[in-house]
């Protein structure tokens, strides 16, 4: 793939994440319930190692699972490339 590729799919990537989030607010609004629940996580990658934090276990779990799928890619993509 050339640089010009790989611009392109990583845009792609990006105006995709914006639109599921903002389909995820329309829905959101659409909906109404009375009884809201946020759960939230996250993962800071300084260098290898990843800061894994969750507002509750479960949520921890799935983001630490994304954590090492993210990892693994990029370990796949370093190697290809390098």
């Amino acid at each position: 793939m050339d640089s010009q590729s790989i611009t392109l799919l990583g845009v792609s990537v990006v105006l995709l994440g914006f639109l599921i989030v903002l389909g995820g607010l329309v829905y959101s609004t659409v909906t109404h319930s009375d009884t809201v629940e946020v759960k939230g996580g996250g993962v800071v990658f300084i260098g290898p190692v990843p800061i894994i934090f969750g507002s509750d276990s479960s949520t921890a779990v799935v983001v630490s699972v994304m954590a090492i799928v993210l990892m693994i890619i990029i370990v796949s993509v370093a190697r290809r490339y390098s």
